[in-house]
C-alpha cells in the first residue's frame, strides 16, 4: 500500500486557498500512485482560529463535498481535518472519504488543549471504519498524547490496524528550531509495538494568526510509525516545510 502524508501550509481563514492547496496535494499523491492521503487538522480555517468560526461548514457540507469530488476524480482515499459547524456548536473534526467519493467515517476531537476549550465542543466517541486495508481509527492531534493514550488503545482493542491523525503541531518562538517530536513518538511507538497498529500523524505548517495561540508556529515534522514500532517517516521541520511524504506498507 502506498500512502501520502500531505504536509501543507494552512492560512488562517483563507478557505479557498487552503482547499486549493489540499487539492494540489491530492492530485500529486494520486500521480505518485498513492491509494490514501492523510492531510492536516482544520485545513479549512486553521486550528484555534476563533475569529473565523462562523465560516465553518456542516459535515457533510460544501467543503467535504469538494474533497469527495477530489477522491472520486483521482481514485484515492482521503483523511482530512475540517472545522465542523452543527447548529450553534463547532467541532474540530476529521473525515474519512473513499476513492468512490463517499464519506465512510468521521471523528470529533476529544482532547482539547488549553485555550480552545470554549472554542470547540469536544467529541464523545471513538469508532473504527472499514477500508480495503483493514479497520482504521481516526484521531486528531492531542488525542494521541501520552496522557490520552487510552484513546488509541481503545481503537486498537476495537480492531483498528490503522490510526490516522490530522494534526497541527505548534511551538512558541522559544521552542522553534529545537528538537521536536518525542511527545508523539512515544505514544505512536507504544501503540505500534504493543498492538501492531500503523500510526500516521500529519501536521500543517504556517503561523497561528489569531486566538490564544497567536504567534505560535506550526512546524510540520509529520510522523509515521509502523511495523511494530518502526519509525518509517518523519517529514521536514519548519514553518515553511511543505512536503508530500510517501511510504509503502505491506498489507495482509
Amino acid at each position: 500500500m502506498k500512502i501520502a502524508m500531505g504536509q501543507m501550509p494552512v492560512l488562517y481563514g483563507r478557505i479557498e486557498e487552503n482547499m486549493t492547496k489540499a487539492g494540489e496535494m491530492i492530485n500529486q499523491a494520486a500521480a505518485e500512485g498513492c491509494q490514501l492521503i492523510v492531510l492536516p487538522e482544520c485545513l479549512d480555517l486553521g486550528w484555534a482560529n476563533g475569529q473565523d468560526l462562523h465560516l465553518a461548514e456542516p459535515l457533510p457540507g460544501k467543503l467535504s463535498d469538494r474533497l469527495c469530488q477530489e477522491a472520486r476524480s483521482h481514485h484515492i482515499w482521503i483523511v482530512a481535518g475540517l472545522t465542523k459547524r452543527e447548529a450553534d456548536k463547532y467541532y474540530n473534526a476529521s473525515v474519512l472519504i473513499s476513492d468512490q467519493g463517499q464519506i465512510k467515517g468521521s471523528h470529533r476531537k476529544i482532547s482539547l488543549v488549553s485555550g480552545v476549550e470554549t472554542m470547540y465542543t469536544p467529541g464523545t466517541k471513538l469508532e473504527v471504519f472499514e477500508t480495503p486495508w483493514g479497520k482504521a481509527g481516526l484521531t486528531i492531534c492531542a488525542d494521541n498524547l501520552s496522557e490520552t493514550l487510552c484513546f488509541g488503545k481503545s481503537l486498537a482493542k476495537m480492531g483498528a490496524q490503522w490510526i490516522l491523525s490530522p494534526s497541527a503541531w505548534a511551538v512558541s518562538d522559544e521552542r522553534y528550531g529545537k528538537p521536536y517530536g518525542e511527545e508523539w513518538l512515544r505514544p505512536y511507538t507504544e501503540l505500534s509495538e504493543k498492538y501492531g497498529v500503523n500510526v500516521i500523524g500529519v501536521s500543517n505548517t504556517g503561523c497561528i494568526e489569531d486566538g490564544p495561540w497567536k504567534g505560535y508556529r506550526c512546524i510540520g515534522n509529520s510522523i509515521a510509525v509502523t511495523d511494530r514500532g518502526t519509525v518509517r517517516k518523519v517529514l521536514r521541520y519548519g514553518e515553511t516545510g511543505q512536503e508530500l511524504g510517501i511510504l509503502c506498507i505491506e498489507t495482509v
